[in-house]
Parts: C-alpha cells; structure tokens; sequence
C-alpha cells in the first residue's frame, strides 16, 4: 500500500508557485503498534498540505507513551519512490506496513525548514500545554532550532527509554536524526522503541528539509487546513477554462456531423417526401 501511495503520488507530485513558492513535495509517513490509534477514515491523506499544518491531519484516539519523529535526509516523495522501488528504504516500508495503524501524507510541502517545524507543532497534538520537553539522541543544527521552543535534553544511545517514559508525565517526544544507514538505524531503534513501550508507541518519518534547488511549474497547495479529503477533486482555473472548450468542440463536433449527414426531424410527422402533416406543401 505504502509503494503504491508514493508511486502515484511522486507520478502528480509538483511544486506550486506562488509567492511563497514551495519547492519539491516530500512524504510524511506515521505509523504505530496501536490498533485504530488514527481517527482518520482513510490510511492517504489526498490533500497538498504544508507542513506546519501537518500535525494537525493526525488526529488521534488516544495518547500514546511515546511519539519519536525520525529525521531522513532527501526524503522528496519522486526519491522515495524510486528508492523503494530499487529495493532500498526496506526498514522504513516494513515497519509502516507491518504496523497495526499507518497513515501517510504523500504531498507535504514547506520553505526550508522540514522536521524542526513538524516537531514543533507535535506538543498540541499530543494535548501538551505547557512548554514540552523533546529528548534527542545527538545535538545538530535542528536541535538548536527546537530549543528556542521546546526543552531540548539529550540523552546517550545507551538510555533506557522505560526511564524516559517514567519521567515525562505526558506523551514522550523522542527526535532521531537518521544517518546515511537508515535501514539498519531505523531497525535498532525501532526495536528499542516497541520492547519500551509494549507497542504504546506513534512514529513518524519526516524530511529534515526541503528540495528548492529544482523547482517544476505547476498548482499551487489545493489545501493548507486540518481537515481531510475535503480537496480530492482538484480544479485550477486553468483545469475550469480547459473543460468548456472540450464541451464547445465537442457540441461542434455533434453540429458537424449532422449537418454533413443532412440529420433532420423525426419522419412519422411527414406522410410524402415534401409534403407534411395537413398537406401543406412545404415552402
């Protein structure tokens, strides 16, 4: 399901072109161990969402123990694809498909930033009003952008995370920076993560930024609101103007061919060639 879902959607994947123009379209993809823990009728959300919205397309049934976003470098939805289809990215489609609860945003787009603003947003989702805590495993250039919002604490690789969870009252927030390996780091801490907390889990896989070096002509974002499948029919101006003039060549088309194959009225109003209803001779 998760191939297909990026396949078509790297097939329609464009930028949009406005005056904060967004660059390339890049896949949010979450999964947990909990079953039905999305509300979300659907497993695709079909909307252009940008991506400090995004948070708000995850709606939640309940609170899980801990929620950890992984950070992937070049995770554009056309490279995602390609890769999965070259047999890479195994770890990333097996723990989404395997999961009891998946749901995927093929069609995220943002200005630079990728993961830092989806971080940022996660503390509502979560029902955290106070400043939220969000405990990282190595300290980047991201990390110091979450600290001007968030408590950033770091913490070593060796860290039980059932201390974790203990220590924080609400909803865990755990950030990876996924190196070059993603398999194999995705694979070890994904297996942490599920034996700490029996599967209480939600993970989401992210961008760490967005493409702007290749920029495409095309629509601009069709939805920026948290509410899903509202914008499936997707309808420019362009896509309106396109459609009358198919309908106006088209009714062309029909007034030709009858005019050429010289189509007149229904016969039972005439009892002659020339001569109607009432004999009165045609003029």
């Amino acid at each position: 399901m998760l191939r297909t879902t990026l396949f078509v959607a790297a097939a329609s994947a464009v930028a949009a072109l406005s005056d904060d123009s967004y660059g390339q379209a890049s896949p949010v993809i979450s999964w947990s161990g909990v079953e039905d823990i999305f509300s979300n009728s659907a497993s695709i959300v079909a909307d252009d969402v940008a991506i400090e919205d995004a948070a708000s397309y995850f709606k939640l049934q309940q609170e899980p123990k801990l929620a950890v976003v992984f950070s992937i470098n070049g995770m554009t939805t056309s490279e995602l694809s390609q890769q999965i289809r070259a047999g890479e990215m195994g770890s990333l489609v097996e723990a989404a498909t395997s999961a009891e609860s998946q749901l995927t945003i093929p069609n995220t787009y943002g200005s630079t930033d990728g993961v830092a603003t989806f971080v940022e947003s996660l503390p509502r989702l979560l029902g955290v009003t106070d400043k939220a805590t969000v405990y990282v495993t190595s300290e980047d250039s991201i990390t110091e952008d979450l600290a001007s919002d968030l408590n950033v604490q770091v913490i070593s690789e060796d860290t039980s995370l059932e201390r974790v969870i203990a220590v924080d009252e609400n909803t865990a927030l755990l950030y990876v920076a996924l190196g070059d390996d993603v398999d194999s780091s995705l694979t070890k801490i994904l297996e942490q993560v599920d034996e700490a907390t029996d599967g209480d889990y939600v993970a989401f896989a992210v961008p760490s930024s967005y493409e702007h070096s290749r920029v495409v002509a095309a629509r601009k974002l069709q939805s920026t609101s948290g509410v899903t499948g509202t914008n499936a029919v997707r309808c420019t101006p362009q896509i309106i103007l396109g459609l009358l003039v198919s309908v106006f060549l088209l009714f062309m088309l029909h007034v030709g061919f009858s005019s050429m194959m010289d189509i007149r009225p229904n016969d039972k109003h005439w009892l002659d060639e020339n001569v109607p209803v009432g004999n009165k001779v045609e003029m």
